[in-house]
């Protein structure tokens, strides 16, 4: 329930995405729990913090879309084009206008959940028995992917490369004890964090001293603040 509340707040926010809340998710799943050193050795709460919260992302970037016409994701992107075609403005007019259609996705939300759950619940003895495909098959096969999928992302064998670089210090960070997720949160938010620091440095004309004059802006320095002071008193 934790991480589905975290994976709500994060997908009403356009831009964060899935991978962010997933992180947050098993982050606030370790921290509440009473055995935290099972946590990257397979246990049940991890996985489920990291999904709960991935999961609710996605209802939760109807938010955005369907209130104020904004994607939250490539997936809500999308369906912004579907809507378009068809004739449809997303935003708070939709509920008056389109009524119909927008509890028609209500409803095929609560339908798919359900179905989900089904085949969920009858195909995992199904899908449970990829764990029985021995190493030597399937490691092969899941770095075979990784870089096929590295590829087509970029058509490039710089992004092969780039992969493959990666791969051995995620490998050597965690032989040496060095935390791995602050790093991919980090490499994650980073092109947000500069985008919008670009858009604050434009608007206020290079003073960046004037966000203090805006409430919101000055909740969130020092909301930073406190997070950061919190960590080296813990320290």
């Amino acid at each position: 329930m934790r991480s589905a509340v975290i994976g709500t707040g994060i997908g009403a926010l356009p831009g964060l995405g899935a991978t962010i809340a997933g992180f947050l998710g098993y982050g606030a799943a370790r921290r509440a729990s009473k055995t935290p050193e099972r946590f990257g050795k397979g246990s049940i709460e991890g996985v489920a913090g990291a999904e709960a919260a991935n999961s609710a992302v996605v209802g939760a970037n109807l938010i955005p879309l369907l209130a104020l016409g904004i994607p939250g994701n490539v997936t809500a992107a999308l369906l912004v084009g579907a809507f378009i075609i068809h004739g449809f403005a997303p935003g708070p007019w939709m509920f008056d206008d389109h009524g119909r259609l927008i509890y028609g996705m209500f409803a095929a939300m609560v339908m798919a959940n359900a179905v989900n759950l089904i085949i969920g619940g009858f195909g995992l003895p199904v899908f449970a028995r990829v764990l029985s495909v021995p190493k030597a098959i399937i490691l092969p096969a899941l770095v075979f992917l990784g870089l096929v999928g590295a590829f087509l992302n970029d058509q490039s064998f710089f992004a092969v490369s780039l992969t493959v670089a990666f791969a051995i210090l995620g490998y050597l960070m965690r032989k040496l004890g060095y935390p791995f997720v602050p790093f991919i949160i980090g490499f994650v938010l980073t092109p947000m964090l500069e985008l919008s620091f670009s858009q604050a440095y434009i608007l206020t004309e290079a003073k960046l001293t004037n966000l203090i004059d805006y409430p919101v802006a000055l909740a969130f320095l020092l909301l930073t603040l406190i997070v950061i002071v919190r960590s080296i008193v813990r320290r």
